[in-house]
């Protein structure tokens, strides 16, 4: 680049000398065949050098640098869109005190691990009471003959074709997230239950003793 600024100064330079040679005794002046052919060997490498988007003109590296940016925000949308999504579709009913839910699920890339139906670790002082397996599902019931609590575990499959209510009358009833995904829980005394999905499965926990019991037996189905 700074071989050609040297070479059109020094032309620039001659061709003005000129000028001002012939202005003495005329007031035209003709730019010299040489001057115009260097000018126009120096518009082709301007042109070589610039790229034009839209109305913008560009020198080529910043048009790479633009272009390379574009790119790379345009995979990163692809990144976020194409992410898995369990979708709750929520309808508060405050007529029956509930949360209607159906599901939609979006994998694009296949993401969903199909871990089958998992029982959680009986918790300490309970014994299984009854249990119940088929292809829709996992159902389990515990109880504690201390105190006579008892904790209810299902696993259903098909999420994406079902619909639930989730009873929300009550001050304790929240959001909150289990194992990384999106759940539901209340910790009203007597009647604590957590509800979450992975996109496969819907996991209830449900039961009169402490929330914190549910905590640790949804910790065993990560």
């Amino acid at each position: 680049m700074s071989n050609y600024f040297e070479a059109m100064t020094s032309l620039y330079e001659e061709e003005i000398a000129m000028m001002e040679s012939e202005l003495s005794h005329s007031e035209n002046h003709i730019f010299s065949t040489r001057f115009e052919n260097r000018l126009n060997v120096w518009k082709k490498i301007s042109r070589r050098n610039h790229i034009s988007i839209g109305r913008i003109r560009l020198t080529r590296l910043a048009a790479c640098i633009l272009i390379a940016a574009t790119i790379l925000v345009l995979a990163g949308c692809g990144l976020l869109i194409s992410k898995l999504v369990v979708k709750w579709n929520e309808m508060n009913n405050p007529v029956n005190g509930t949360l209607d839910v159906t599901f939609d699920i979006d994998d694009p890339n296949n993401e969903l691990e199909d871990k089958g139906f998992r029982k959680p670790k009986t918790p300490d002082g309970y014994v299984i009471v009854d249990e119940l397996q088929d292809i829709m599902g996992l159902s389990v019931e515990y109880q504690n003959d201390n105190d006579n609590t008892v904790i209810s575990y299902s696993q259903d499959a098909g999420v994406d074709t079902m619909g639930l209510s989730i009873n929300n009358s009550d001050k304790e009833f929240q959001e909150t997230t289990v194992n990384g995904w999106k759940g539901y829980m209340s910790s009203k005394k007597g009647d604590v239950f957590l509800i979450w999905s992975d996109g496969l499965y819907l996991y209830t926990l449900t039961g009169d003793c402490s929330i914190d019991i549910l905590w640790q037996m949804a910790a065993d189905v990560e």
